[in-house]
């Protein structure tokens, strides 16, 4: 199965919520998060946070994907799925919709674009842009919240990766999406990362 758009997203949970009998939260991110908030894009697999499932129901889902041969990446905690810390207040999850017993919202976009700079492939660094773009996401916010999550991980050698490619990101998009020049973002990410910083999420108000 391929994702296209909304409804194939819609139609994957809308069969889901069949099995489930309980109630479930679910946190979108990945490719079908970014096609829910209209990025002209497709994926092959559906990847989300899961609470309140209990074991049955997370075999059933299980079961149903490998049954309907879907590719699909879940747990309790997506910020255990890298070694950059992903803020762990689902608060600021944008509302999407409910399907049967299964309330989908999406992950925080500031939230989602670490996890996509810790891979830093050429489609998760367009979805980072589309997310800029998307919610008018200013420099600062974006490295103030990369910067706490770099600070709050635990030292490995993808700190030191995440860090370039932080620095890449802004050498190459800094013009482009901001119209700053690169020289003033690193110098605002260096400084960042030498204190402690509290992120503002704004974004369950627009």
């Amino acid at each position: 199965m391929e994702f296209k758009n909304k409804g194939d997203v819609n139609l994957f949970f809308k069969r889901l919520s069949e099995l489930v009998t309980e109630k479930i939260d679910v946190y979108l991110l990945g490719g079908c998060a970014l096609i829910i908030l209209g990025a002209s894009r497709t994926t092959q697999d559906i990847d989300f946070e899961i609470k309140g499932a209990s074991d049955e129901t997370i075999e059933r889902i299980q079961q149903f994907c490998i049954d309907k041969n879907i590719p699909v990446n879940f747990s309790e905690d997506a910020g255990m799925w890298g070694m950059i810390s992903i803020n762990n207040n689902r608060d600021t999850a944008l509302p999407y919709s409910d399907f049967g017993k299964i309330n989908v919202r999406i992950l925080d976009p500031l939230d989602m674009s670490i996890g996509k700079i810790e891979r830093f492939t050429d489609i998760d660094v367009q979805d980072v842009t589309y997310l800029i773009k998307k919610f008018s996401i200013n420099a600062e916010e974006l490295l103030t919240a990369w910067a706490r999550a770099l600070n709050k991980s635990l030292k490995s050698e993808k700190n030191f990766l995440f860090r370039k490619q932080v620095e890449s990101f802004i050498k190459t998009y800094s013009k482009k999406l901001w119209g700053v020049e690169e020289s003033e973002l690193l110098f605002l990410w260096g400084s960042l990362l030498q204190k402690e910083i509290t992120v503002k999420h704004r974004f369950p108000h627009q």
